[in-house]
């Protein structure tokens, strides 16, 4: 058959084929359906599916081979399916074979140049069929959804291009692929694409470092982090089954797919997964990674796109974990603790840029930068499962502590780091438990009957009653030993050994029997509570006819018991049997509650000479001039000794010691130790336990822990009391000295609120003025001392404070360090470099951070011990460029940079900051930031947050939040004023605060500051 009988037969085909629809047999030159994007670029004959042709007829009737169709049409199949009603398909193009009719159109030839471009292709006729006019000619290959061209002039680059355009390199060669990922194949005078329908820079918002792959499907939502590239030929159904998202959520955060998935596209990233905000974290360091992985709850491997960010969202808001890391560029991995191994090593290590972010570093080979929460470094530790209580004894034993907001990752911080011990457990929510090996009786049980959720992070789980998680930062489980008591004998007076071992193991309390001891009537059957053997040696220390009756049977169980039955008995002038080989049992004070005669502490001596320095002080005490003459010649002159002397009247001994040419600390009154073997010189200063004071109940810290019955309850049983009716209860803090071992516990209570018996010294408060306005003198004079230490803290005088600081912090001590570091720098590095006191020592790290920040150093609020601080402002300004880089690289900084902003009058930093204009979230206003805006003297702040749509809470009303100075933090200086860096009438309480339990807290009033103080404008502030 000729050609012509051959189209002659392809028409009458194609004519009876349509029966009489003929007419919608065209090819159009746009098309007027939707079209998949990945349709070949220089397409110019387009077919209208409306479901009349099938496909197979379709390139039947064209004469189009299977092969270019599925070229033009990438969502076609092989055996010519996916052919779906209601799109636009390629059925001619300049670079594929003609079809049918009208001829096609010549292909340019195409002739790529460098980067640097000097000739013109011949244009091209590319018609996206999209509603764009496209220019011509264009860019060969470029994509079919642009609304936005530039025209290459000879010369440019593409650093040119995307530099006018205000797009990435990386954009740009997605949109144009034929330019090449070098640039390589840029054209000269043609059009490329510089913009897509849809499009709008990263669909993902540029400030939350979670970087977006290209292309995207139009409509992406903007809090996109995972992100899955839809392969020709899938629909909606086969994306859900593969990544686990519902269709809701597919449509809901992909709304251009439409809810019967016709406009899902082929070859573009759709959102799998949204989060709300990048979770605060904090850098810890560069750690070593281990075999079985340091972080191993979840990973991912391969990214592409990885950032620090990215990992923070993945690992804390979609996983719920406490600690992130970036490894080996592209790798994320999570967890709660680190793997037993896992150490830190050199920063330097973890050298790898993030293939997300170049600028940020991702780890190494066998390294991770590890991130958390916040709070101190991380630990290795390994989890060894569920286990129970021990057999008349804890599981874990050395020491507690129990916490409302107790995480499995501050049990860690308190027993392996503050502690030192090798093991720590989680029992009923919120309990911690210490030690380096586990009672008899412990075993491992269930998983399951540990149950309940950690008070301060419900995702983990802290034990339950009578069950513990156990973490070890070893790799074995903790041995089972029995826990040492010490050196028993048998009891002196009926029963064998084994039974009084089991009643100082016995763990049952009994408020009755505990009164009982306090009282000296009766001695308890069950002495394994600390608080019940606290009652027990008050009670041998104050009634000698129970120490030499019920009380004689505990003498050699246990050392607590024998040291004090042996102070009862010097303090009754008989002198008891002490083997000189166990200085344990010898006892620290011998002065209180009673006096021993001058005979008593010579025969003392005489049979016992390293009992030679108590005997002294005992006669410092009493006055026993002559025996202490005579044990000068075997004793140093003791500081603690004069102190005693000096405050009891005894100046015939005092003089003796005080005119001798060096004296000695021998006596430590905080730690029960006598140091006869390396004594250091020493002036007077403070630090003696002084009778005086001991006739005064002490003040005790709150207390630390529940007071557990047998039954793992605080209720007391039938057959119980109360017993938090005895202070201080289970779980004290010693604040100052305990020479007597008993905590002056009292029956009425007194003693179990903190501060609130005051130590009476004649003329202290007198003397301590004195000294505060004076250089100290070599020897402290008779002193309130509290007042002299708080006020060297406040004024961040180091000297003084080095030399008159306590081992343990006095009420109110930490605010006043933390004025100290606000207003001396170099109070703030010398802090550094101290051990930060036990409990809450981030107000101490906050004071450093706002000290640095004040003196343009970034460096501590961005390492691991830094923290984030509310006052940033006072008593320096810093720097603007340091307020802005603190607001980027700390996102929940950004409103306390704002209120710095206001104070330094710097508009364009709080412009920015509110409207979000440097790249970050914009800083919602609240009543801090707007009381700031009050006190300002430039209305234009207020006005401002006035007029913003949501203004803070608080505006025109008396009502908000006190906003007291130093991150809140008090700052009383006992008798002194507590702002003594101001005049009084530059103070004044915030509006709206009500102030409790009659303690005033204060504000800075701007308004009144002398004129030129800071930068701020003149004007005040109207109302």
């Amino acid at each position: 058959m000729n050609r012509l009988g051959q189209f002659l037969a392809l028409s009458y085909f194609v004519v009876t084929l349509v029966s009489g629809r003929a007419t919608q047999l065209v090819r159009r030159a746009v098309p007027n359906l939707p079209f998949d994007p990945n349709t070949i670029s220089t397409c110019t004959d387009w077919w209208d599916n409306e479901g009349f042709l099938p496909c197979v007829d379709l390139i039947t009737a064209w004469n189009i081979d299977i092969s270019d169709f599925r070229r033009w049409n990438p969502s076609i199949t092989a055996d010519c399916g996916n052919f779906q009603v209601g799109m636009s398909y390629c059925i001619g193009a300049s670079a594929g074979p003609p079809p049918v009719s009208p001829t096609a159109p010549q292909q340019p030839s195409t002739s790529l140049r460098p980067s640097e471009t000097s000739s013109s292709p011949p244009s091209t006729t590319t018609s996206p069929g999209n509603g764009v006019a496209t220019p011509q000619p264009t860019q060969p290959g470029m994509v079919d959804n642009c609304n936005k061209f530039y025209f290459v002039k000879p010369g440019d680059t593409c650093q040119v291009v995307v530099s006018n355009a205000g797009i990435s390199l990386e954009q740009f060669y997605a949109w144009n692929p034929s330019v090449g990922n070098t640039c390589s194949g840029l054209w000269a005078d043609v059009n490329v694409c510089v913009g897509l329908i849809g499009q709008q820079g990263t669909p993902t918002t540029p400030s939350n470092g979670i970087k977006t792959p290209l292309p995207t499907q139009p409509g992406l939502v903007n809090n996109c982090y995972k992100f899955y590239l839809v392969k020709p030929g899938e629909i909606c159904i086969d994306i859900t089954a593969k990544t686990g998202v519902s269709l809701s959520q597919l449509n809901q955060w992909n709304p251009s797919i439409g809810s019967g998935c016709s406009g899902l596209w082929a070859d573009v990233h759709i959102c799998i997964g949204v989060f709300d905000k990048v979770p605060t974290h904090q850098p810890y360091g560069c750690f070593s990674e281990v075999s079985t992985r340091a972080l191993s709850y979840a990973g991912l491997t391969g990214q592409t796109g990885m950032t620090v960010e990215f990992c923070a969202v993945y690992c804390m808001a979609e996983k719920g974990r406490q600690l992130f890391g970036v490894q080996f560029g592209g790798e994320c991995w999570c967890g709660d603790s680190l793997t037993v191994g896992s150490v830190k090593v050199a920063d330097g290590d973890c050298n790898m840029p993030c293939t997300g972010n170049a600028e940020q570093r991702c780890g190494g080979s066998e390294r991770l930068h590890v991130y958390g929460r916040g709070g101190a470094a991380p630990l290795a530790y390994k989890y060894h499962g569920c286990y129970t209580e021990g057999t008349n004894t804890r599981a874990l034993g050395i020491a507690r502590l129990e916490s409302a907001s107790l995480t499995v990752a501050q049990c860690a911080q308190y027993c392996l780091a503050q502690t030192g011990t090798n093991h720590f457990a989680v029992e009923f929510g919120r309990e911690c438990w210490c030690g380096n090996n586990l009672g008899t009786g412990a075993v491992s049980v269930p998983e399951a009957e540990c149950n309940m959720p950690c008070a301060g992070n419900s995702g983990q789980t802290c034990g339950g009653s009578n069950r513990l998680n156990l973490y070890s930062k070893q790799l074995e489980r903790p041995p089972m030993k029995f826990r040492y008591e010490g050196c028993f004998t048998e009891l002196s007076t009926g029963g064998r050994a084994l039974g009084g071992e089991q009643r100082l193991r016995s763990r049952r309390y009994i408020h009755a029997d505990a009164v009982a001891a306090f009282e000296g009537k009766r001695l308890p059957h069950d002495l394994g509570r600390e608080l019940t053997r606290l009652c027990v040696v008050h009670g041998i220390r104050f009634h000698a006819d129970f120490c030499f009756g019920p009380a004689a049977v505990l003498r050699g169980s246990l050392p607590l018991f024998t040291r004090a039955l042996n102070a009862r008995a010097i303090m009754s002038n008989r002198v008891p049997d002490m083997n000189p080989d166990q200085p344990g049992d010898m006892p620290y004070c011998i002065w209180f509650p009673d006096l021993p005669s001058e005979d008593t502490l010579r025969e003392l001596v005489r049979c016992v000479p390293a009992m030679a320095y108590q005997a002294a002080r005992a006669c410092a005490v009493a006055g026993h001039t002559e025996l202490y003459k005579e044990l000068s010649v075997q004793i140093l002159p003791e500081v603690s000794i004069a102190e005693e002397a000096r405050e009891n009247g005894s100046h015939a001994i005092f003089n003796m010691i005080m005119e001798a040419p060096c004296r000695y600390k021998v006596f430590d009154d905080y730690n029960r130790t006598i140091d006869t073997t390396a004594p250091k010189p020493a002036f007077l200063n403070g630090d003696t336990a002084i009778r005086p004071y001991l006739l005064e109940t002490q003040a005790f810290g709150p207390p630390v822990g529940r007071l557990d019955d047998e039954e793992g309850d605080s209720e007391p049983d039938d057959d119980e009391l109360d017993p938090w009716g005895l202070s201080p209860p289970l779980g004290f803090i010693q604040t100052r000295f305990n020479i007597t071992e008993d905590m002056n516990i009292d029956l009425d209570g007194n003693g179990g609120i903190p501060g609130s018996i005051t130590p009476v010294v004649p003329n202290s408060d007198e003397e301590a003025l004195k000294i505060l306005c004076q250089p100290l003198p070599a020897d402290l004079t008779t002193c309130h001392k509290d007042l002299l230490i708080l006020m060297a803290a406040y004024n961040g005088d180091i000297d003084r404070y080095h030399r008159l600081r306590r081992p343990r912090l006095l009420d109110h001590e930490i605010g006043c360090i933390v004025r100290g570091i606000y207003h001396n720098t170099l109070f703030a590095q010398w802090w550094k470099s101290q051990p930060l006191p036990e409990g809450d020592e981030s107000p101490i790290r906050k004071a450093i951070s706002a000290r640095g920040i004040m003196n343009n150093d970034l460096s501590y609020i961005l390492s691991p011990n830094g923290a984030c601080p509310r006052l940033i402002w006072y008593p320096a300004v810093a720097a603007s460029s340091t307020y802005e880089a603190l607001a980027r690289l700390i996102p929940p900084m950004r409103p306390n940079v704002a209120r710095a902003a206001i104070f330094s009058n710097n508009q364009t930093l709080f412009d920015s900051l509110i409207a979000g204009d440097d790249g970050g979230e914009p800083v919602e206003p609240s009543f801090g930031l707007l009381n700031e805006a009050r006190r300002s003297h430039n209305v234009y702040y207020r006005e401002a947050l006035e007029q913003l749509p949501s203004p803070p809470p608080g505006i025109g009303t008396n009502k908000g939040e006190p906003d007291s100075i130093y991150n809140g933090m008090s700052c009383n200086a006992s008798y002194v004023e507590t702002y003594i860096s101001i005049p009084e009438e530059w103070r004044r309480a915030p509006e709206g605060y009500q102030p409790e339990d009659g303690i005033t807290l204060m504000d800075l009033d701007y308004e009144r500051w002398p004129p030129g103080f800071s930068k701020r404008h003149p004007a005040k502030v109207s109302n």
